[in-house]
């Protein structure tokens, strides 16, 4: 059955490839599906909290230098992506300037896509593995709106790249692809903090692998984890730190990290006890005989686990739920797409957990929630009147947020 199996989907894949390029037609698919999310935001862009109120804001009124290295110290990181997305838009006429910071955007999301589709995974070491994998970044479950199309967030992004990178095989690529790896180990590194809960994982992988190419991305991580504390020590030592973070930490993280980074990833925002206990013993069920020896299953079990802690300890007041719980999201459908082996029991549960989740992510995909919608006013409009009154503050997304510039 196994055999049947594979020998279905090598021909089925082998068949696609000699009449176009598959994976050149799945990242192009994945790009309109990024586009169909949210076709409004592409065609009406805007700027999302932070990225107007505080980091184009300072890029409009600074020089180059000053705003590539800008730190907003109440977050407490150095966001080195957002700096320069917003320093290129400040450039322009401002009209247009949130067409840049959205198209930066764009290229993040459409990141994992590329090194799902195109890299060498241990992970997707399958043709219907990567298939599934698509899948699960296009619809996951958990996927809230506010993370979507804005450089603010692309730090999560970034973070699943990380995820993605460490079950890459740096073995044998190709020199294009060895600067592009360390170029997004770089920026993903300066960009948030995301990338650099792998970090302790990545240390494992050079021990394990003995590769040179993934000791020096090993090393710019290691430059960028350094940057990062040092910048994080500051804000400590100087008070600078939002008082909601490290606040309120107790049981009602843990129980929000069961529902938000566990269940949520699987049947989303459903509260059902029935089906929560269903899924819980269900995946248990898949867990209980993994080999003490599968690296890839105990790699993605610490990787949940560390993305979890860091949540719980970064997130305001202690609720590690919507953006915090995304990249968590995907690491148990990741768990899930590893251990699904066709002629195996096991894989049917598995292949209907997945395509449950799928399709609830399908249809959460499909409603559009208030950060895809915007509620902030129309930007051009916005601009229109700060030409004629520069005191005026212009209104971004959420209506909350406007950004006032100094005279």
């Amino acid at each position: 059955m196994h055999q049947i199996a594979n020998n279905f989907y090598k021909t089925s894949f082998k068949y696609f490839k000699n009449i176009f390029s598959f994976n050149f037609f799945l990242i192009i698919s994945a790009a309109l599906i990024i586009y169909l999310k949210a076709p409004n935001i592409i065609i009406f862009p805007r700027f999302w909290a932070e990225e107007g109120t505080v980091h184009f804001k300072f890029a409009y009124e600074n020089n180059l230098i000053d705003n590539i290295l800008f730190v907003y110290w109440k977050v407490g990181y150095y966001n080195l992506f957002t700096n320069f997305a917003t320093e290129i838009a400040s450039l322009i006429s401002l009209t247009y300037a949130p067409f840049i910071t959205t198209g930066f955007a764009f290229v993040v999301q459409l990141i994992p896509y590329i090194i799902l589709l195109t890299g060498n995974s241990y992970l997707f070491d399958k043709e219907y593995k990567k298939i599934f994998g698509f899948l699960a970044l296009a619809f996951l479950p958990s996927m809230i709106g506010e993370i979507w199309l804005n450089t603010i967030n692309s730090q999560i992004w970034f973070g699943l790249i990380g995820l993605l990178l460490l079950f890459e095989n740096f073995e044998k690529i190709s020199n294009q692809r060895k600067y592009f790896y360390r170029s997004l180990f770089f920026i993903g590194g300066l960009t948030g903090l995301y990338s650099l809960v792998f970090y302790p994982l990545f240390a494992v992988k050079v021990i394990l692998e003995r590769n040179k190419e993934i000791v020096i991305c090993f090393f710019i991580l290691t430059i960028t984890l350094f940057i990062q504390l040092y910048i994080f020590y500051l804000a400590m030592d100087f008070n600078l730190l939002n008082e909601k973070r490290f606040s309120s930490i107790g049981t009602q993280s843990i129980q929000s990290i069961f529902f938000s980074q566990f269940t949520a990833s699987i049947i989303g925002k459903n509260t059902n006890l029935i089906f929560i206990l269903i899924i819980t013993i269900s995946f248990f069920y898949i867990c209980i005989p993994i080999n003490k020896k599968d690296k890839i299953s105990i790699a993605l079990f610490l990787s949940w686990f560390g993305m979890a802690a860091f949540t719980i300890l970064g997130s305001f007041h202690g609720n590690p739920g919507g953006r915090y719980a995304i990249i968590s999201g995907y690491i148990v459908l990741f768990y899930l797409i590893h251990n699904l082996n066709y002629g195996e029991k096991k894989s049917i549960l598995i292949t209907f957990m997945l395509l449950i989740a799928i399709l609830i992510g399908f249809f959460n995909y499909i409603n559009k929630d208030i950060a895809l919608q915007c509620d902030g006013k129309n930007w051009n409009n916005e601009v229109k009147i700060f030409l004629g009154d520069k005191k005026y503050k212009l209104s971004e997304c959420p209506r909350k947020w406007k950004i006032k510039f100094d005279p």
